[in-house]
């Protein structure tokens, strides 16, 4: 009898990457495409006004960012560091029901917040998660420039 698997099966898989070619890339992103795509439909035809379908700020991970950059642009960087004051510029951009969501960067971070604040929330929700997309796509990119020669053309 055969024996599929063994405790150093994974990480002998891992090490020769085997299981990695360009054509199960390929068809890993061509699955995903469609369901990233779904998920945004999804919220868009759920959300109501700048809240998702349980109240809670579209893309609430920028949401606090957003705040930070408002209260920046309004000469109150400082305001963003305190968790109160914090919470009341979010309630006053999604709603008195808006969680905390306390901002956790470092001050110079508010050089990438305040420009985005200037858009209304929407179009910088956009320019954020495409600008970030764009940087991971390029980071994959060297990544890939850097280990193409070692993949093989496709694997069986």
């Amino acid at each position: 009898m055969a024996i599929f698997w063994s405790p150093g099966a994974l990480p002998a898989l891992l090490r020769d990457n085997g299981f990695l070619t360009r054509s199960r890339m390929r068809g890993w992103a061509c699955l995903l495409l469609p369901g990233y795509l779904a998920a945004i439909l999804y919220l868009a035809l759920t959300a109501h006004g700048l809240n998702d379908y349980q109240g809670r700020p579209l893309g609430t991970d920028f949401s606090d960012v957003y705040a930070a950059g408002v209260q920046a642009v309004h000469g109150d960087a400082a305001a963003a560091f305190d968790i109160q004051r914090q919470h009341k510029q979010m309630q006053a951009i999604f709603g008195a029901a808006t969680p905390i969501y306390g901002w956790q960067y470092r001050p110079f971070f508010l050089l990438v917040a305040a420009p985005l604040a200037l858009l209304p929330y929407i179009p910088a929700l956009i320019v954020w998660q495409l600008g970030t997309q764009l940087l991971y796509l390029a980071g994959l990119r060297l990544l890939l420039r850097r280990t193409a020669p070692s993949l093989a053309a496709d694997r069986s």
